[in-house]
């Protein structure tokens, strides 16, 4: 989906949504159950992809695969044209399970402009960084000539395991022969590995400054081991169950603002700024106990990174009035990650992990933002009602086989 607003910069050509992402042979329920078993070496990690794609598409040596699922080598590669002189824009989307990528285009760099959906100041760059959930739309211009081809890379960090972690597209000038592969050569690749981008890097083209948090909720992510022997992800000591029974929306609504919010402990959830003081921000700091890096996404919402790094948060925060925003950032590996974001949006809110592994073995939180508005003002859709119904009706007479936290 594109939403077109208010454009920040010129372009000529938008060659739209380009998804690049790590891909498994392996169903997902069976990775699952490899990867949340009492094997602890297996688990910490995210399995070994089997290919990286651009577009959906990437050569494979079926050789090489694991399954018995059906396999095509050299299935051939995504193709992109380019026009010499003119301004493209290209909308890059993560949209793996777990492997963080390096982007880049032989020879030609490109102008970050957006970042989660944020328009930014334009910085120039010849490789972007994208963690699984992250978006970036960058402006290249075309520099090439006619008959020209290059090489668009897609890289697959050291820290996930991959068969293939390198995917390769193919850009095309006008004339060029395209049964013919590129010959270019790729940038040097300076970016650290397994880690967000310099915040110096994204400068929100629109200025915003986060105001004193009138509350702040400290999170410990752990990874422990259950009295069943299997391995599980954990925040603040609780791992994430659902119930799809039992809403968190539809549990709040039927609370009495007279009553305090009791949520199952398996609910992980969190009331934030639970007033009617709408102006008021709230700050989440999260402290990695684990040597695995986390993409931690906040749904409705845009966050202003106030501290990132390895290890344990000393308080400071980026002094910068206008500090990087976007609904996606790394809490890298035995680190912290420190934001802020305004409060004003009630509902249930999901914030987790968003590589499926870690997410599927609970690494979830809820804030239930606003919680009086919800009770006292929020209107429910009767659709809603209505599937909730057919649900239960469903649960009633089948059980259902939750093999993750259901999410």
């Amino acid at each position: 989906m594109i939403v077109y607003g208010p454009p920040t910069y010129d372009y000529d050509i938008d060659l739209g949504p380009i998804f690049v992402h790590d891909y498994y042979h392996t169903y997902y329920t069976d990775l699952v159950q490899e990867l949340m078993s009492p094997n602890e070496a297996t688990s910490i990690g995210a399995g070994t992809s089997d290919n990286n794609l651009i577009n959906g598409k990437n050569n494979f040596e079926c050789s090489s695969q694991r399954t018995a699922n059906p396999c095509v080598s050299d299935a051939g590669l995504s193709k992109f044209f380019f026009e010499p002189g003119k301004v493209h824009r290209l909308r890059f989307i993560n949209s793996g399970a777990e492997g963080m990528l390096h982007i880049s285009i032989d020879r030609h760099k490109m102008i970050i402009i957006a970042a989660d959906f944020v328009p930014m100041i334009g910085k120039e760059v010849e490789v972007i960084s994208l963690a699984v959930a992250q978006r970036m739309d960058v402006l290249v211009t075309g520099v090439g000539k006619p008959g020209d081809s290059y090489w668009l890379r897609s890289q697959i960090q050291p820290c996930s395991g991959a068969l293939n972690p390198l995917a390769l597209a193919a850009i095309y000038y006008p004339g060029a022969d395209q049964t013919l592969a590129p010959t270019s050569t790729a940038w040097p690749d300076t970016l650290p590995p397994c880690l967000d981008m310099d915040p110096s890097t994204f400068v929100p083209y629109y200025s915003s400054t986060p105001q004193p948090a009138a509350q702040q909720v400290d999170i410990t992510i752990a990874f422990i081991q259950n009295a069943t022997g299997h391995w599980l992800w954990t925040m603040n000591g609780v791992s994430y169950r659902s119930n799809y029974n039992e809403p968190t929306l539809l549990l709040t609504k039927a609370t009495s603002p007279d009553s305090p919010l009791n949520f199952p402990l398996e609910y992980n959830a969190y009331a934030i700024n639970p007033g009617k003081n709408t102006s008021q921000f709230a700050v989440f700091h999260f402290e990695n106990t684990v040597g695995v890096g986390h993409p931690m996404h906040l749904h409705g919402h845009n966050m202003y990174l106030l501290s990132q790094g390895h290890g344990t948060w000393d308080g400071t925060v980026i002094d910068t009035p206008n500090p990087p925003r976007r609904d996606v950032f790394i809490c890298p590996a035995s680190g912290h990650l420190v934001i802020a974001f305004h409060a004003n949006n009630p509902g249930v809110w999901p914030f987790h992990c968003h590589i499926a592994w870690h997410l599927g073995a609970g690494l979830f939180i809820q804030a239930v933002e606003q919680s009086e508005w919800i009770q006292e003002s929020m209107s429910i859709p009767a659709a809603s009602y209505q599937q909730c119904k057919i649900w239960w009706n469903y649960t009633g007479h089948d059980v259902v086989h939750e093999i993750d936290s259901g999410l």
